[in-house]
C-alpha cells in the first residue's frame, strides 16, 4: 500500500475515548499541514474530506487513539448498496482466495448486511473466484482479524457507515499495530505498577496533542518507567529528556530505553535521563530552554481522595509548574494530567494560571479538558494543555 494518498474522503476511527481522539487527529493533521473538511463525526467514527496529500500510513503509525484508517469511496443509499459492495468486491478479488468482511459503523443490527455479505460470495464464486466471508460477534471488524485475516494487503475490510438515509462505503487502508503497543507495555523488561502506569497509547496522544514538532526538546519530569520518553524516541524526536526524583524510575527508563535500542535497533543517543526532584528542576535544565513539557504526575493513592491528599497533591502540582515556567520557552507547551478527584473546593486550575499560563481548550467542556479512563482504570485522569505566557 502507498503512503501517499490523494485528496478524498478519509474516515478515521475512534478507540475507547473518542473525544481525546478526535482531538488527537486534528493536532497531527494541523501538524502535518493537512487541509480538511469535516464531514460526519459520532463516538466511533470522525470522517474528513482531505483537500490535498495525506500520507495515510504515517498518520495511522503517528496516532494513539486511531484504530483503522479508511478510504471511502461512495456515499449510496440502501437499495444500491449491494450492487456497490459488489463492484468493489470484484475489483479487488484477484486469483489467489480471496477474503473480505463487513465493518457497520453506527449500524445497530447487521442481518441485512449479512445476508448481502453472503450473496455477494456466492455471486463471486459463480465468476470462479475462491471466496471467504470473514464475519464476527460484532458489527465490525476488529484491528487483531484484519490483520490477521490480511484484508489489508489481500482482502478487503468493506466500511459501511450509517449517516441517516445514506450509507458512507469505503475500505480499510491501515490499521493499529496493536502487537506492538501490548508489547510497549507488557513486553518491556521493567515496569512498576504503583509509577509506571502510564498506557503507551495514551502517551503517544499526550505528545500529540502538545503539537510539537520533531526538532523541538521535550521533557518528561515525572518519568516514571519511561513510557513518554519511549513513545517519543520512536515517534522520531531528536531531543528527548527525563527525570524522576525516584532512584528506580530513572533505572527503568533506562533499562527500557535499552530494551528499545537493542529490539528496534535505535539510536538513544538524544535522550538524557537524570534524577531530579521536579520541585528543583533548574539545578538540571537551563531557563528557558525546554519547548514542551509532557507528563503524568504522581495521581495519588488509588480509592483515597481526602482534603489531605487532595491538598498534597495540588502542593506538589503547583510547586511542579513554578519550575516549569523557570526551564519552558517562551509560548512553552505543558501536557499535564490531573487525577478526577470530587473536590468542589480545588482551585488549582486557577492557581496555575496565576503562576504565568494560559489554558488552551482541548474540548468543548467547560474545563477544556479531554478524559481518558478504561475500565481496569483505578483513577480517571484529565488531560489538559497549558501554555506559558
Amino acid at each position: 500500500m502507498s503512503i501517499n494518498q490523494n485528496k478524498g474522503k478519509y474516515a478515521f476511527f475512534l478507540g475507547n475515548n473518542p473525544n481525546l481522539s478526535k482531538a488527537e487527529i486534528k493536532s497531527v493533521l494541523e501538524l502535518f499541514s493537512v487541509e480538511y473538511e469535516e464531514i460526519y463525526s459520532t463516538s466511533s467514527v470522525f470522517l474528513i474530506d482531505v483537500l490535498n496529500e495525506i500520507k495515510v500510513n504515517t498518520l495511522q503509525d503517528r496516532l494513539g487513539g486511531t484504530i483503522k484508517i479508511a478510504k471511502i469511496i461512495h456515499s449510496v443509499s440502501k437499495p444500491s448498496i449491494e450492487s456497490e459492495i459488489f463492484k468493489l468486491a470484484e475489483e479487488k478479488c484477484g486469483d489467489e482466495k480471496f477474503r473480505f468482511g463487513f465493518s457497520l459503523y453506527d449500524i445497530s443490527r447487521n442481518n441485512d448486511f449479512k445476508k448481502i455479505g453472503l450473496n455477494i460470495k456466492r455471486q463471486l464464486k459463480d465468476n470462479g473466484a475462491k471466496v471467504r466471508f470473514i464475519t464476527s460477534k460484532d458489527t465490525k471488524l476488529s484491528s487483531v482479524i484484519v490483520k490477521k485475516e490480511k484484508l489489508i494487503d489481500s482482502g478487503l475490510d468493506v466500511v459501511i457507515i450509517n449517516d441517516n438515509d445514506n450509507y458512507y462505503l469505503g475500505y480499510s487502508i491501515t490499521v493499529q499495530d496493536f502487537s506492538g503497543y501490548s508489547d510497549r507495555d507488557y513486553g518491556r523488561p521493567s515496569r512498576d505498577d504503583k509509577s509506571g502506569m502510564l498506557p503507551p497509547k495514551l502517551a503517544k496522544m499526550m505528545i500529540n496533542l502538545s503539537g510539537t514538532s520533531l526538532d523541538k526538546i521535550i521533557l518528561d519530569p515525572f518519568c516514571g518507567s519511561g513510557t513518554i520518553i519511549q513513545e517519543a524516541l520512536l515517534l522520531g524526536f531528536n531531543n528527548i529528556k527525563g527525570s524522576d526524583i525516584s532512584d528506580r524510575a530513572v533505572r527503568d527508563t533506562e533499562n527500557n530505553i535499552s530494551w528499545l535500542e537493542t529490539k528496534l535497533d535505535l539510536d538513544i543517543s538524544n535522550v538524557e535521563i537524570k534524577k531530579q526532584d521536579v520541585k528543583s528542576l533548574t539545578k538540571s535544565f537551563n531557563d528557558n530552554s525546554i519547548d514542551s513539557i509532557i507528563t503524568e504526575p504522581y495521581l495519588g493513592p488509588p480509592h483515597r481522595t481526602t482534603k489531605n491528599v487532595t491538598s498534597e497533591l495540588s502542593n506538589l502540582y503547583l510547586d511542579s509548574f513554578k519550575e516549569f515556567h523557570k526551564v519552558l520557552k517562551e509560548n512553552g507547551i505543558v501536557i499535564f494530567i490531573l487525577p478526577i478527584i470530587d473536590n468542589k473546593e480545588s482551585n488549582i486550575l486557577e492557581d496555575i494560571e496565576n503562576l504565568g499560563f494560559k489554558r488552551i481548550s482541548s474540548s468543548d467542556t467547560e474545563r477544556g479538558s479531554l478524559i481518558y479512563s478504561r475500565e481496569t482504570q483505578r483513577v480517571k485522569r484529565e488531560i489538559f494543555k497549558f501554555e506559558k505566557i
